[in-house]
């Protein structure tokens, strides 16, 4: 089980010694500044001093070229080994093409997000929505689920689970065509964001990264550790040499793009996941009740990167 560490000091210092701190923005999601972004030709150092007294601290990396994609296109497949009913059997495959550098030996990873604009932000069952506790307070012989609507915009995200990596050792400088990065189900007609990232990674975090796939393909997730996933290859603890270190500390270029799948033109009905239960009865003043948009990695109320609510 991973557990979130509150309270640690994270930062970076490069080898010009610039030090570039990270924040505990949510409970254990540590992040930089938005102004901050790596310099081409750079190397970074990772430092971390944890509330026990540990010190951990990464050998430098250096931040390489960019990648780029040439093209970003989908195609809707029906997968007939899941059940009718199952989220997976219906779907929209997205793949990518782009040029592959002739001088250089290359290592891609690639990730995507989702994000959705969501109605919901708080879901209690048997209970009641506190929005000063932000928890459910449970309720006595209660036996309902009840929705409560965001106060405001919100978006929920999602994140890719599973590792993509690809290295270019047979297909060097040819145009790589084709190359799988997601796939979005078909549960509603709406349009469908999707953020797609495309990066540069170095030869050694793409053969750690290679064990760790290996190692996870049977446990389900990235989520899911195994017992044997390697130690990390470039960070130590240096107050304790004995402690193991699981991860690893990259740098990357990395190249965004997003696109909206159109889902309007199947031909055949979605399978809609629609969340149960009912808006809490209210009546009199502050009502009807409502849930604030707690901002994490997993939700936020600012609108992503090239959102609108009607894409073309």
């Amino acid at each position: 089980m991973i557990i979130s560490v509150t309270g640690a000091k994270v930062y970076l210092i490069n080898d010009k010694n610039e030090k570039i701190i990270f924040y505990d923005k949510d409970f254990g999601n540590y992040q930089s500044d938005r102004g901050f972004s790596a310099a081409k030709g750079v190397s970074y150092t990772l430092y971390i001093d944890m509330p026990n007294g540990d010190k951990y601290v990464s050998s430098p990396e250096k931040f390489e070229n960019l990648p780029s994609l040439s093209k970003v296109y989908n195609q809707f497949t029906e997968k007939n080994n899941f059940s009718k009913i199952s989220e997976k059997r219906l779907g929209f495959d997205v793949y990518v093409d782009f040029k592959d550098n002739p001088s250089t030996t290359d290592f891609y990873q690639f990730s995507w997000k989702h994000i959705r604009r969501t109605k919901f932000c708080a879901v209690c069952a048997n209970g009641v929505w506190n929005d000063y506790s932000l928890k459910c307070d449970p309720v006595r012989f209660l036996n309902n689920t009840y929705l409560y609507t965001c106060i405001g915009d919100c978006f929920d995200i999602k994140y890719s689970e599973n590792l993509n990596i690809l290295s270019d050792a047979l297909l060097n400088g040819k145009d790589i065509q084709g190359q799988f990065v997601a796939r979005a189900p078909y549960d509603d007609y709406s349009d469908y964001y999707l953020e797609i990232e495309q990066r540069l990674i170095s030869s050694k975090v793409f053969g750690y990264k290679r064990i760790l796939l290996n190692a996870t393909q049977n446990a389900g997730s990235l989520f899911d550790v195994p017992s044997e996933t390697p130690f990390s290859i470039n960070v130590k603890c240096t107050s304790d040499p004995n402690k193991k270190v699981l991860g690893i500390f990259e740098v990357s270029g990395i190249f965004k793009k997003v696109i909206w799948i159109k889902r309007d033109k199947v031909g055949q009905n979605p399978l809609r996941n629609v969340p149960s239960g009912v808006e809490e009865p209210c009546q009199g003043p502050g009502c009807p009740k409502m849930a604030s948009c707690v901002e994490g990695k997993f939700r936020t109320n600012i609108p992503p990167r090239d959102w609108t609510d009607t894409p073309k």
